[in-house]
């Protein structure tokens, strides 16, 4: 299949070449962009044609396994892919360098349905846990830095799902009693920051801390100050510095005048702003910022404008 098109497109390309010494010099540019402009719409439909007969052909050659189980009063469908790759390569008429075409083995599709309704669906393997007070629900989404998704289901009525987030990288939340006082917290790596006046690797990830609250997850103002304090006294100071950069080219878009910005100073003072510490974020501003630096009180305007972005907030 894949030589017939190539072969479709050589007698193509020669058939567009094979007059061009019959145009005048006037015309022949002309000319010659109107059939490039008619080869690469036929290029590009032989190629749709070609996605479509082999993802027919791959889609013959699998079968799938459905499997049903029960998370409480949760109904768990999980779908799983087996690709016969001999019968791939024989309908096809060529043998693939990889062996895997548009789907790989494995999970396909997972959905949990409520009594009422369906409350989750994913096309990734999913990790189920009964976490005492939920079920958690966990999937990467692939990515160097994206992404893990956490859905927390309720297990009392009615039921349905209390809470998702997304963060970066492998990372998930973590649900635990944080502060010793009988009642679990979730620690969520605010990705408001990724990407603000830095490069990914050097994105401030500032911790924050939820707390359950008639029903729904809310900002715990005094956990998160207090982590954010902790994360302050615990920190090498060397990390809370303004290092100048070698050959800026963001033209100032990046980094405070032509220093990198410290992502540790970001996860101390955007936590605390969050937890409506204001003041104490100042006070520690002003204590790490250096002489040679201006437009501080600039600086921590646009720093608040950020943190006021987060969904948290």
């Amino acid at each position: 299949m894949r030589d017939l098109i190539i072969t479709l497109l050589t007698f193509l390309i020669l058939g567009a070449c094979s007059n061009e010494e019959s145009y005048t010099s006037s015309n022949n540019e002309e000319s010659l962009n109107k059939k490039i402009i008619m080869l690469e719409s036929e290029v590009e439909r032989y190629r749709d044609q070609f996605y479509k007969v082999y993802g027919n052909i791959v889609e013959s050659c699998t079968t799938y396994e459905e499997d049903i189980s029960t998370l409480g009063p949760y109904t768990l469908i999980q779908t799983t892919s087996d690709q016969d790759w001999d019968c791939i390569n024989q309908l096809s008429g060529y043998e693939t360098f990889t062996g895997e075409g548009f789907l790989k083995d494995g999970v396909t599709d997972v959905i949990v349905n409520s009594p009422t309704k369906q409350v989750f669906r994913s096309v990734r393997e999913t990790k189920v846990q009964d976490i005492e007070e939920f079920y958690l629900l966990s999937y990467f989404t692939g990515g160097a830095w994206c992404c893990t998704v956490d859905v927390f289901l309720s297990k009392e009525p009615p039921y349905e799902a209390v809470f998702t987030e997304q963060s970066y990288g492998d990372s998930s939340v973590v649900w635990k009693d944080f502060d010793d006082d009988g009642e679990k917290e979730i620690e969520v790596i605010d990705t408001n920051f990724i990407h603000w006046r830095a490069s990914t690797a050097g994105s401030a990830l500032p911790a924050i801390y939820l707390e359950y609250y008639y029903d729904s997850f809310r900002l715990s103002k005094e956990l998160t100050y207090i982590k954010a304090l902790e994360k302050m006294q615990n920190t090498d100071p060397e990390r809370f510095i303004f290092h100048e950069r070698v050959n800026d080219l963001s033209e100032g878009l990046s980094g405070w005048q032509g220093h990198d910005i410290p992502s540790s100073l970001i996860e101390v003072i955007a936590p605390l702003i969050m937890a409506r510490r204001e003041d104490e974020a100042r006070k520690f501003l002003n204590e790490k910022w250096p002489d040679h630096l201006t437009d501080k009180e600039l600086f921590l305007s646009l720093l608040k404008e950020q943190v006021e972005q987060s969904q948290y907030w």
